[in-house]
């Protein structure tokens, strides 16, 4: 049976202090289901999302454009234990650029990948 990542985000709406809609990260989970392993990430708002497989390197990163978070959803989350295609999920301000998160995946195999939106979630 083929390994697969399944990426899923919650979506909802709310404003920041400023009374702007700069969407937020609500909540950071990782669920293994089989061999699938979920990366669940809860947002304020609809956000674009850039995904990149790096096979060389065995990772999968998601860019998150203009997202703020709370530190406590900014550290690292090791699923090595698990025996899904996940090894560890890195999330960090991109390099660079103000607004923007990065989740950088690191993975045991290279595997199929894919990003779903589904409703609120």
């Amino acid at each position: 049976m083929q390994k697969r990542i399944f990426l899923i985000f919650l979506i909802g709406m709310s404003l920041n202090s400023f009374g702007q809609k700069i969407p937020s990260i609500k909540s950071v989970n990782f669920i293994q289901e089989g061999e699938v392993s979920k990366l669940i990430i809860d947002l304020t708002d609809h956000v674009v999302v850039d995904k990149k497989h790096i096979k060389n390197d065995k990772q999968i990163i998601l860019d998150l454009k203009n997202v703020v978070a709370d530190s406590k959803f900014m550290r690292g989350v090791d699923t090595s234990e698990f025996s899904g295609a996940t090894v560890y999920i890195s999330p960090y301000k991109k390099p660079g650029s103000k607004n923007d998160l990065r989740f950088a995946i690191q993975l045991r195999d290279n595997v199929r990948s894919f990003i779903e939106n589904k409703g609120s979630r």
